[in-house]
């Protein structure tokens, strides 16, 4: 990994077959090599072929342009068959966190990331319950994962106005677009602009509309459509979490790394060689073995569960590793995916905490600034700041 200008050894032909170029810039110096291993592996892989590749976890969280966009061709590309997390140290002295993607190259010709996509256009132009696609179902899915009425959502499809949008706006994320809409940049300065200023009220109205359901149609196209992505996976995603200590995690890995002078190297749990290891990993006498970690992701390629699972895991839908109620949707992969809560029962109108008070993160104030005239403010730190 990060390979300084590795892009500069590729010829002219071989840089444009690369659709990542598009988020580095072809003269880019970028040592994201990892994520061009990634886009490779969609042009190499034959359908229904299986991959495990080693990358850094980066991966999976980094919003950088080139890291979602990588992102974005493994889940329009791949189905996730299982992610594990492995802590720093576990590849020599490198301190890199890393994780092992097992992915599975989609088998359906043409491929099925066109067909949703072409089925997300036609949704939003207006068909979504042809009697020629059945897919509309995968709308309530949705619909039911944000916790959206199908009615009112399916409601932003086609032209809408407003007023017919009027219970959709309501909902948490979409008075998030709202807000984040009008204190956007784009529309400060069109409210500034002299032209947009002649124009009379009715005219000034009819633009905003437009542009603010242009903006509900972009994000929730692209969230809608990798929605479906990930929901059409037949498997869950199994994911493989390391312990945190440097204790557990040698016993997790089943080897240490030594630099003691004439001893350096790989120092393994259990015996001098490899097939002495002992590991919750695997076990090199019986690749099979229903208690090690190996073999629960050797039978979620084909769709198998373990029951028990083996310690470090867990199953995830992949529809709930990805956050689609942020405003901004880069398509981070959570190996910690939320829990659903249950709405809490109150007699009190619930809100957001930012809608009743004015929450500032990390800021010091001077002495100067110290003023003693009354105020009815209460100011809460984190320190003082209890939740039960």
């Amino acid at each position: 990994f990060a390979v300084e200008g590795f892009l500069q050894t590729l010829n002219e032909e071989d840089k444009k077959a690369y659709q990542l170029i598009k988020a580095t810039g072809e003269n880019s110096n970028t040592d994201t090599i990892e994520c061009f291993f990634l886009e490779r592996l969609h042009y190499l892989m034959a359908p229904g072929g299986i991959v495990g590749i080693i990358v850094p976890s980066s991966i999976l969280s980094n919003t950088d342009a080139v890291f979602t966009s990588t992102r974005e061709i493994l889940l329009q590309f791949f189905d996730i068959v299982s992610i594990a997390e492995l802590g720093s140290g576990t590849f020599g002295k490198t301190g890199t966190n890393t994780v092992v993607l097992f992915l599975k190259r989609k088998t359906q010709r043409p491929e099925v990331s066109e067909h949703y996509h072409n089925r997300v256009d036609d949704f939003f132009e207006g068909d979504h319950e042809s009697e020629e696609y059945q897919d509309h179902h995968l709308i309530e899915a949705y619909c039911n994962h944000i916790g959206v009425f199908y009615e009112d959502y399916i409601k932003l499809f086609a032209q809408p106005t407003l007023s017919n949008l009027r219970e959709l706006l309501k909902y948490d994320i979409f008075q998030d677009y709202k807000r984040d809409f009008n204190q956007s940049t784009g529309v400060k300065n069109l409210k500034r602009s002299n032209v947009f200023k002649r124009k009379s009220a009715t005219e000034r109205s009819a633009e905003l509309e437009h542009r603010f359901i242009a903006y509900l149609h972009k994000i929730e196209t692209e969230k809608l459509y990798y929605f479906i992505l990930a929901h059409d996976q037949e498997n869950k995603v199994l994911i493989v979490n390391a312990p945190n200590t440097n204790k557990e995690r040698k016993q997790f890995l089943g080897y240490a790394w030594s630099s003691a002078k004439g001893r350096e190297g790989i120092k393994y749990e259990g015996g001098e060689t490899v097939n002495d290891i002992i590991t919750p990993l695997f076990d090199p006498k019986n690749l099979d073995n229903s208690e090690k970690i190996n073999t629960a992701i050797k039978r979620n390629f084909i769709c198998e569960t373990l029951d028990p699972l083996p310690e470090y895991c867990n199953y995830a839908n992949l529809t709930d590793m990805l956050d689609f109620n942020r405003i901004n949707f880069d398509k981070v992969i959570n190996l910690n995916p939320k829990q659903q809560i249950d709405i809490i029962n109150t007699n009190y109108e619930m809100k957001k905490l930012g809608e009743v008070v004015n929450v500032i993160r990390g800021v010091n104030y001077d002495k100067n600034e110290e003023i003693t005239t009354p105020t009815s403010n209460i100011i809460l730190t984190a320190d003082n700041i209890t939740l039960d």
